[in-house]
């Protein structure tokens, strides 16, 4: 119904900035690790570049304000109740894992389940083909 549509639409609104969140988290996490490599590579030759380390001081810093944000954003979201008793799961990891599921483009189950790389169809191909041999 039009009542439904207009829901999801203001949810997906809502979860916009979840999104970005996220993505941005990954990246400065991507960034940080690669920063730390460059670190332990100086520091096996002896050497220590203060850039790299300002940089590294910087991007940590940045990792834990986006994490936070994502931490606090992912509180909206329907299924956080659910997730949130999810022993060993924390509000970071949740967002990670719902973040890049968009509700609209999943119009069934099986469309969700073959995006998450559940689809029963590759589950059962190989059966499929090896019976046919």
């Amino acid at each position: 119904t039009e009542k439904t549509k207009k829901r999801e639409r203001k949810m997906n609104q809502r979860l916009k900035p979840l999104t970005h969140m996220v993505d941005a988290a990954l990246a400065v996490e991507k960034l940080r690790v690669a920063s730390e490599v460059r670190q332990s590579h100086l520091a096996r030759q002896g050497n220590q570049d203060p850039e790299t380390d300002e940089l590294h001081r910087r991007l940590k810093d940045l990792e834990e304000f986006v994490d936070g944000r994502v931490a606090d954003l992912i509180q909206t979201h329907p299924v956080y109740p659910w997730f949130s008793r999810v022993k060993g799961v924390g509000r970071e990891n949740i967002g990670k894992v719902i973040a890049p599921i968009d509700i609209e483009r999943a119009k069934t189950i099986s469309a969700l389940w073959k995006f998450a790389g559940f689809s029963l169809l590759l589950w059962l191909a190989p059966f499929f083909w090896f019976s046919r041999v």
